[in-house]
């Protein structure tokens, strides 16, 4: 199973360290790999670049999307993003779904 993620520009960082930071933490590489797409057509909108992650899971199961999430957290805080982040689905004009993880406004 395949996850989209964009990452809001406002959490400076950047793509590739955030997959750096995903494939270093055991658990993390544990429930998905984590690896930059290719890059879209244009902006997923709310003005995040045309940068985004893939998350291959091996396997699907009920908890997955939880775990995928914590994980996010995690390779964010490994990062230095100390504040929770948001987390939008869009969907493409094809109806693949993106999560959009964003700086949490207040």
């Amino acid at each position: 199973m395949s996850y989209q993620i964009a990452l809001d520009p406002a959490l400076g960082v950047s793509a590739a360290d955030f997959v750096a930071a995903w494939n270093d933490l055991s658990e993390c590489r544990a429930a998905a790999e984590a690896r930059v797409a290719e890059p879209t057509r244009g902006e997923f909108g709310l003005g995040l670049p045309p940068e985004a992650i893939q998350l291959i899971a091996s396997a699907a199961t009920s908890l997955l999307a939880s775990v995928l999430w914590d994980c996010v957290k995690l390779a964010l805080e490994k990062r230095g993003v100390k504040e929770t982040p948001e987390k939008v689905e869009i969907y493409l004009p094809d109806g693949t779904p993106v999560y959009v993880v964003k700086k949490r406004k207040g």
